[in-house]
């Protein structure tokens, strides 16, 4: 799979799980400093929930970045 940086148009070669029923995506942050996305800070954080809908034990979100995935053909 193929991440592409919205600013730059730098891609990134990547190994990932994907599950296209999520209501959001995330990646880890420490792949966002190592690969030098560019990130903004979020109005509110945003508390992460588990499948049983319990708090998870990481931190909140609170900063975004904007990339394009490439996946066989597809795009989003």
């Amino acid at each position: 799979m193929e991440l592409k940086k919205v600013n730059t148009h730098e891609r990134v070669i990547v190994k990932a799980l994907l599950d296209s029923r999520t209501t959001e995506m995330f990646v880890d942050k420490e792949f966002v400093k190592k690969h030098r996305f560019k990130t903004k800070k979020l109005g509110k954080a945003i508390e992460v929930k588990n499948m049983d809908d319990s708090s998870n034990s990481g931190e909140k979100i609170k900063e975004k970045t904007e990339c394009n995935i490439f996946f066989e053909g597809h795009v989003e």
